[in-house]
């Protein structure tokens, strides 16, 4: 194949351009792209929730220098915010002294101090809005030392002052979840109940983020991400299959190796606590002509409800899908920290205390890093025999050593039990032994 080069201007000259029989045909190629939209393809682009967080940084800084500049209190420090952070021209100088006054000034609109972990995602936002201004400049490289060392030091401050100390997601218990059921707040009798239950179950089963990730779940028939599948002895599950593009994967050179997460979920012997008839039953009751395809709907008017259709095609608001956890553990009397994220926590949790190897934690919670650790939760179970076991008594250990493997896919069922036993059960009494079994095209993997 010849090599191209550009065409030489003088018109004498035409010997030299490549010649080629081929014909290229005129639909090969698209039509040259506008320069300003070649500049928006060479330009740094990310997650909408990401530039969500880049505006509000950029934004409380140019806050900042506006309310610096109207004040009049400007000193030799402050007579370089005159430049704006993403201004042409701007050095690296510069930039580190007005970042270091804005990140030692900056607090909440009512007065109180922003945590240490507010302060560097202000930092970090900052920066990749300079990464999409062609700025390829990391603000905590050695080439910034007074911007890390402010930063550092004004983190340790916040976390002497325990200003913003998180509490954790708590897991649900396998106890808390009795006393859903035991108390009515989690079934199908009723639409409320019912849809509120398949928030729950899938959440659990498929170790969903927060209410987002549940938020964006499609009905059908619109290209669900949840569909139900059968085996091949005819018993039913449902298939959770994560879009190609996701908060996570944006789809870009970083994850071009990334697979959507592939999950299934086995129905319970109680019909009742069954995902794959509560789910069945949820859907059969949504209005046969959809125009809507979130699958969260809101259930109609009490006068309303036949015995068809139970929800009217209107989407359940991102509010009410987001505390759905926190909802019905307040309803239940049950104290804690919950939130939907308590869904993955208590998903990790129950199977690492199961003693499941942590690469099938992760292909189940769709982690792509260690970061599934902090979603470990140690059973109460475990913690008494550790600190028995601490003062020098005989303990037996209730969690195996290794459990798991992963298939071509990462699906996996437990042996003996379906995935919801792994999930609901785990927890109420000793673990004696776990073995994952997988299945790939109706063929069981076995050690």
């Amino acid at each position: 194949m010849p090599l191209l080069v550009p065409y030489p201007d003088s018109q004498n000259d035409n010997h030299n351009k490549p010649t080629s029989s081929k014909t290229v045909p005129k639909d090969h190629f698209k039509a040259p792209l506008s320069s300003e939209m070649q500049k928006k393809l060479t330009g740094k682009t990310f997650a909408e929730s990401t530039n969500h967080k880049i505006g509000w940084a950029v934004s409380l800084y140019h806050d900042w220098r506006r309310a610096r500049i109207d004040s009049g209190e400007l000193n030799d420090i402050f007579q370089i915010i005159n430049s704006d952070v993403d201004e042409p021209g701007l050095d690296k100088l510069n930039l580190s002294t007005a970042l270091c006054a804005f990140l030692s000034d900056v607090k909440r609109a009512d007065g109180s101090e922003y945590p240490g972990k507010t302060l560097y995602s202000l930092l970090i936002m900052i920066q990749l809005h300079l990464e999409k201004s062609g700025l390829d400049w990391k603000l905590l490289d050695r080439e910034f030392l007074s911007v890390q060392n402010t930063l550092d030091n004004l983190m340790k401050n916040r976390a002497r002052s325990r200003v913003g100390v998180e509490k954790k997601f708590d897991p649900i218990t396998v106890k808390n979840e009795e006393e859903l059921w035991a108390q009515g707040l989690l079934g199908s009798d009723n639409p409320k109940q019912l849809r509120e239950t398949v928030m729950y179950l899938v959440g659990l089963s498929f170790a969903l983020r927060g209410g987002k990730e549940q938020r964006s779940l499609r009905c059908p028939p619109y290209d669900p991400q949840i569909t139900v599948q059968s085996c091949a002895d005819g018993t039913k599950f449902l298939e959770y299959r994560e879009d190609l593009q996701s908060k996570s994967n944006q789809g870009g050179l970083a994850t071009r190796k990334w697979q959507p997460k592939i999950v299934k979920a086995l129905g319970n012997s109680d019909p009742s606590r069954n995902i794959v008839l509560v789910y069945d039953k949820y859907v059969s009751l949504l209005p046969h002509d959809l125009k809507c395809n979130t699958l969260y709907k809101y259930e109609l008017p009490p006068g309303k409800v036949t015995a068809h259709t139970w929800y009217q095609d209107h989407p359940l608001g991102i509010n009410a899908v987001s505390k759905v956890v926190n909802t019905l553990m307040t309803r239940a009397g049950i104290p804690g920290h919950f939130t939907n994220h308590s869904f993955r926590v208590t998903a990790a949790t129950r199977m690492f205390n199961a003693g499941v190897e942590e690469q099938v934690v992760k292909e189940r919670t769709g982690h792509k890093s260690d970061a599934v650790r902090a979603y470990k939760r140690t059973d109460d179970s475990v913690l008494e025999q550790a600190e028995k076991a601490a003062i020098g008594e005989k303990v037996q250990s209730k969690v195996p050593k290794r459990v798991g493997k992963v298939d071509k896919e990462g699906l996996g069922s437990v042996s003996g039990s379906s995935l919801y036993d792994m999930f609901h059960k785990v927890g109420r009494k000793t673990v004696k032994s776990v073995r994952f079994e997988v299945e790939y095209h109706n063929e069981q993997v076995t050690d």
